[in-house]
């Protein structure tokens, strides 16, 4: 089982020699996977080559090579404890109703049920799998929530509610026609839309404007294949 991180830099790592016929920088690595640090970095590539994903070769530069990738296109985590779930192209799905784009960086309008579905492993939804209805899917557009693990592209899954403990990532509904997905938090002031990104700001509302809609659950990427 990888991690998210692990899966998005092997397949960086493996894309990268396709093209270029060397492995990439630990630079290019730390961008591609948004990582400060190269020991951070290191020690991904350490795990990848104790899960027999990569080795080693002596005595070449950026000498890292891919054995093998995991037969999945996609990779998936479930939020409240961030662990990662590979998942084959076979297994079991459900339908969750989709509602179309959110921007993760601003507040976006046209939210509205779509008569097409997003399918989810049922490995990912565990236990909640037999309430479809109880959740629903929106694509994010947008960088402003990248330092939580939700990237431009992803589909993320959200939990119906009305309600949220401070802290958690929510759908909010601001004036009754813009949708934007952020860190909720509360002040002496009204509410708290967090970003997750130091280059976006906080946007404050007082309570009557906003409506929560449902939690972060989970979500889901795909890799295209090469």
């Amino acid at each position: 089982m990888l991690t998210e991180k692990q899966y998005s830099l092997l397949l960086y790592i493996y894309k990268f020699q396709k093209e270029n016929g060397i492995c990439p920088s630990y630079d290019d690595m730390c961008r591609e996977v948004n990582i400060k640090s190269k020991s951070t970095v290191s020690n991904l590539i350490k795990a990848l080559v104790e899960r027999g994903y990569c080795q080693r070769l002596e005595n070449r530069a950026r000498a890292i090579e891919v054995i093998r990738v995991p037969e999945a296109l996609s990779t998936a985590y479930v939020s409240d404890n961030t662990a990662s779930i590979e998942y084959t192209l076979g297994e079991s799905h459900i339908s969750i109703q989709y509602f179309g784009e959110i921007a993760a960086g601003k507040p976006l309008e046209n939210f509205y049920p779509h008569e097409e579905a997003v399918d989810v492993p049922e490995s990912l939804m565990g236990p909640t799998a037999g309430y479809p209805d109880q959740f629903f899917a929106l694509k994010i557009l947008g960088d402003s929530m990248v330092e939580a693990g939700i990237c431009d592209g992803d589909t993320v899954i959200l939990k119906r509610a009305q309600t949220a403990p401070i802290g958690a990532i929510v759908a909010a509904l601001v004036d009754d026609n813009e949708i934007t997905l952020k860190r909720f938090n509360l002040n002496h002031e009204g509410i708290l839309l967090e970003p997750a990104n130091r280059d976006h700001v906080a946007q404050l509302y007082a309570p009557e404007r906003v409506k929560i809609l449902g939690k972060l659950y989970c979500l889901q990427r795909r890799y295209d294949a090469w």
